[in-house]
């Protein structure tokens, strides 16, 4: 229920100076316009500048993360490059790569430019090879098992009839079979590195005989790919495979001694 005022109130002999406020016909704003019209507000207000430099890519209260500095064991080969086939931990102590003609005489054509032979002197590779390999033919037998086995590594160093042509599968270099072999031969340290899915990285050292006053010289660096052998150069004292484990078990007593000077690069490896 509604009634009149007590008292009339009076409307002459107002206060001056009073200032009133006017009408307006705007309406009152939403929530939901009045937190928009703040938001827009702040994004647009001019800020204190910093005393501070500005870095580029900087966020507020985000530290900007530093580029990465390119690496070679980050980096992501092409399958096309040999390197691929390398393991990774390995690529940072690989100074280069000759990578020889692909025709089935690959591993021959990469010990002969090793060895100070041009690659199209493989065919001079395989015949001292052959020679080491019948000159002890009772200590090849010991490690082959087989007089089937020996015949058969024999039969794949003798080249095939046209040596320019491309070699079949039974005519390549195989390893372990024939790293024994090329260390006696040319009484030096060869390697070869691969990936776990080709094959067996290992270091082959000479059946016989001590080694030489610095056995880390010289050494013959193959890199195996798939079906194909290439020419590496490494760094020197950087990590090398685990001796040959049929190395270990046919040695001489004078040979005894040529893994000594590796032991260390071994452990590493």
């Amino acid at each position: 229920m509604l009634s009149p005022p007590s008292r009339k109130v009076p409307t002459k002999g107002a206060l001056k100076n009073i200032k009133t406020t006017p009408k307006t016909t705007r309406r009152i704003p939403s929530s939901w316009e009045t937190i928009d019209s703040q938001h827009l507000e702040s994004q647009s207000s001019p800020r204190k500048k910093s005393s501070q430099p500005k870095r580029k890519g900087a966020r507020i209260g985000i530290s900007p993360v530093p580029d990465p500095k390119p690496s070679l064991v980050s980096r992501n080969y092409d399958p096309s490059s040999p390197m691929y086939y390398m393991p990774k931990f390995m690529r940072p102590y690989i100074e280069g790569i000759v990578d020889v003609i692909g025709d089935g005489h690959c591993g021959f054509r990469a010990i002969a430019e090793s060895v100070g032979l041009a690659e199209e002197g493989h065919v001079m590779v395989r015949r001292p090879l052959i020679k080491e390999l019948k000159e002890h033919t009772n200590k090849y037998n010991e490690i082959y098992v087989s007089e089937r086995c020996y015949n058969y590594i024999v039969d794949g160093l003798h080249p095939p009839k046209n040596a320019s042509s491309f070699a079949p599968p039974d005519k390549w270099l195989t390893l372990p079979d024939m790293g024994h072999i090329v260390a006696s031969c040319y009484n030096r340290t060869v390697l070869v590195m691969t990936t776990l899915d080709i094959g067996v990285s290992e270091t082959f050292f000479s059946l016989r005989g001590r080694p030489p006053v610095n056995p880390k010289s010289n050494m013959i660096f193959l890199g195996l790919i798939l079906n194909h052998f290439v020419l590496l150069s490494l760094k020197d004292g950087c990590p090398l495979p685990p001796s040959s484990t049929e190395w270990k078990n046919h040695k001489s007593i004078e040979a005894a001694t040529w893994e000594d000077e590796f032991l260390d690069q071994h452990d590493r490896f």
